[in-house]
């Protein structure tokens, strides 16, 4: 849950080098590996999410629940979510899946940084329905914000029938500078 009092000054969140096996049987709800609230930082603090291993996050009977495995929502003046290694996972939700999500409007002159990212062997979303998003970003942050992404891969991506297939979504709607490239989708 989020912070009661969001907190102040200049400090450092970092979420480096865990590794997540997170299964639930409760067949509506939500998983979610890693989670950074919007009242955990602060417009000049950093925060750090790199160097995880997801090895096993979902369900273990049929479900409509959904699923994040990184959900960063602090408006937090420079964040890397970067070298994040997601191996070899079956998910049987038909509710959506996100694999990296950074929704919210960076401060002025904030610094965000995606890259290197891979999912290692193959990932099979195994029932029907929902969106299968690999990123999504949609502020509205101010010119001098800037936006990487690169290098980013994810190849061995399978999903099954009805299922919403969303790759690299950046829709922040602001006057951010984002450079986006050699990033690699593929089923």
């Amino acid at each position: 849950p989020s912070f009661s009092t969001a907190p102040t000054g200049t400090f450092s969140n970092t979420v480096n080098e865990n590794t997540l096996n997170i299964i639930s049987g409760n067949p509506t709800g939500t998983v979610d590996g890693i989670v950074l609230q919007g009242t955990t930082a602060s417009t000049t603090s950093s925060l750090t999410v790199d160097a995880n291993l997801f090895n096993g996050l979902g369900h273990s009977v049929a479900s409509t629940g959904v699923m994040f495995f990184i959900q960063q929502l602090s408006p937090a003046q420079t964040v890397s979510v970067s070298t994040n290694s997601f191996n070899s996972l079956n998910c049987i939700t038909s509710g959506s899946v996100t694999f990296i999500s950074t929704n919210y409007t960076m401060p002025a002159a904030g610094v965000q940084t995606v890259n290197n990212n891979q999912l290692v062997g193959n990932f099979v979303k195994s029932t029907a329905g929902g969106t299968l998003t690999v990123y999504s970003t949609n502020g509205s942050s101010p010119a001098g914000s800037n936006h990487t992404s690169t290098g980013n891969d994810f190849s061995g991506i399978g999903v099954t029938g009805a299922t919403t297939l969303t790759g690299w979504s950046n829709t922040d709607g602001g006057s951010v500078t984002k450079t986006i490239t050699n990033n690699t989708f593929s089923s």
